[in-house]
């Protein structure tokens, strides 16, 4: 379902029960929406979610000169002709999700994905380190009762 479309009222219909802890995730998403748009995504997650509910998002730093250069690489290297970059949002002063999340009634875990790979076991390629993006991986848990939106 498009994210601009009323998707609350579509899994309500649909039989989602809000009163019941839930989990969500948005991996590899956040670049492809404006800031305001994710803070719209919060908030209706936020409000549909009951304390207990879990969330995963993966929070990409696109705004970093790091990350341009390491998209550049990977899309030469892997042959693409599309701009990665032309698709995302590159906004200084859009909200850190990490922080959004924690002032929002969630309690937070953050790690960044290199790290998680290698505690995982699953280290980087030394031939693909500098293609990498980081990223943050961002784990939540809803304590506090969402207010209405």
């Amino acid at each position: 379902m498009d994210l601009r479309d009323d998707w609350p009222a579509a899994l309500i219909a649909a039989g989602f029960d809000g009163t019941q802890p839930t989990a969500w995730l948005a991996e590899g998403l956040l670049p492809y929406l404006p800031g305001d748009a994710a803070d719209r995504l919060f908030d209706m997650v936020t409000a549909l979610s009951a304390p207990g509910s879990q969330v995963a998002v993966e929070a990409f730093t696109m705004n970093t000169k790091g990350n341009t250069q390491r998209w550049n690489r990977m899309r030469e290297r892997l042959g693409l002709d599309i701009d990665v970059q032309a698709l995302t949002y590159h906004e200084p002063d859009r909200s850190d999700a990490a922080q959004w999340l924690a002032t929002h009634g969630w309690q937070v875990h953050s790690v960044s994905n290199r790290e998680e790979m290698a505690r995982l076991g699953r280290a980087i390629p030394q031939d693909l380190v500098d293609e990498t993006v980081r990223t943050t991986l961002l784990r939540g848990r809803l304590v506090t009762p969402a207010q209405p939106a």
